[in-house]
């Protein structure tokens, strides 16, 4: 009882909220003193409060209090009708590292499919490794937002253990999100099994509707693996134009992983897909990384490439050819980079232009 007396005491020796300066000295006393007393009225406050900068600066006293009890009074505004409290909830609860693990469990399981996401929200933006065993609760929620919240975390979280999971929720999911999202996931997480399992999911990938195609391609980008070569060909083949940017991420990672066991097949096929990027109406910066990757992959057929691109109108491609020259020591290009600065008005092109003259040793 005493202690109840007390603390009502020391409740109403809070600043007036008029006071505006009062009231912040006072939270930052709080603050200072890790007074958790006052968790109870701060709470009551934010709930009371409608001027954003009494609530902001509630929520930032509370982020930086330190109490074992507090999750639990903190979590009741996961049910507030005010976006504001339920995000603050969450603000708050992901500001306190282990405590809030036992109530965020709880609310998993609420019959409240929106507190069940804000709790997985909280969970993920703890940042702990502990969480994670907590967050895959979510791949059976009964809510498929929840669920692809769920996959989209433990793929952030690098949650390598449940790939296998994620496999089994995209062999049975309808949902076009759920889809894409499982797709995503386990080109980052996934393994050999998994990869297996998406193909024999999907025989057929560039048959997939269009907007699953973005989706594979990720996927088939996370793993780069020798098999998927075909598939990224043929996507390209009918949707290079569409896809382009996706299709470049994966023939990326492909060459990292695969390009010193190219056949000249491989080369022919990947070089057609390339050039003929090149010569469509892509993005500039698509095709800079287009020009680099036909150099990567066979510097002696990209150099009448990279000589067009040294006269090209577009000063981001000019750079382009300017990297791969420099990159790949390309000397056969110097003379024309050498007539380059004649005319080159760009200072960017041309200080790149210097810096490759340098860096291969012209005029030692």
């Amino acid at each position: 009882m005493e202690g109840s007396f007390e603390r009502e005491r020391e409740r109403e020796r809070v600043p007036p909220r008029d006071d505006l300066a009062a009231f912040l000295s006072f939270l930052d006393r709080v603050v200072a003193q890790n007074a958790t007393q006052y968790v109870d009225t701060l709470v009551a406050i934010l709930q009371e409060e409608e001027r954003d900068i009494i609530r902001e600066a509630v929520v930032n006293a509370l982020k930086q209090l330190r109490d074992t009890a507090m999750p639990e009074k903190v979590a009741v505004l996961f049910r507030s009708p005010d976006l504001f409290l339920r995000n603050a909830a969450v603000s708050i609860l992901a500001s306190q590292w282990q405590t809030p693990l036992e109530i965020l469990a709880r609310s998993l399981k609420s019959e409240d499919k929106h507190v069940r996401k804000l709790a997985l929200d909280t969970l993920y933006a703890l940042n702990n490794p502990i969480a994670v065993d907590l967050i895959a609760v979510s791949l059976e929620d009964s809510d498929v937002n929840n669920v692809i919240a769920a996959v989209e975390y433990l793929t952030e979280r690098e949650g390598y253990r449940y790939a296998e999971r994620i496999a089994g929720i995209l062999a049975r999911a309808q949902d076009p999100f759920l889809i894409a999202t499982c797709l995503e996931a386990l080109g980052k997480i996934g393994n050999r099994y998994t990869a297996q399992v998406v193909r024999e999911i999907f025989p057929e990938p560039a048959a997939l509707p269009e907007y699953l195609l973005p989706s594979y391609l990720r996927f088939v980008a996370g793993r780069g693996d020798r098999e998927d070569l075909p598939v990224i060909l043929e996507i390209a083949t009918r949707q290079g134009q569409v896809f382009y940017k996706e299709i470049l991420d994966a023939l990326r990672v492909f060459l990292q992983k695969n390009g010193e066991h190219l056949t000249p097949e491989d080369e022919k096929a990947i070089g057609a897909i390339l050039r003929v990027m090149l010569g469509s109406a892509i993005p500039s910066p698509n095709k800079y990384e287009v020009l680099l990757l036909l150099v990567q992959m066979d510097r002696e057929t990209a150099l009448e490439d990279v000589r067009a691109f040294l006269g090209s109108g577009d000063p981001l491609l000019r750079l382009a050819a300017l990297e791969a020259i420099g990159e790949y020591e390309m000397r056969e290009c110097l003379p024309e980079v050498e007539k380059l600065l004649d005319t080159e008005e760009d200072e960017d092109v041309r200080q790149c232009a210097l810096d490759v003259l340098e860096r291969l040793g012209v005029g030692e």
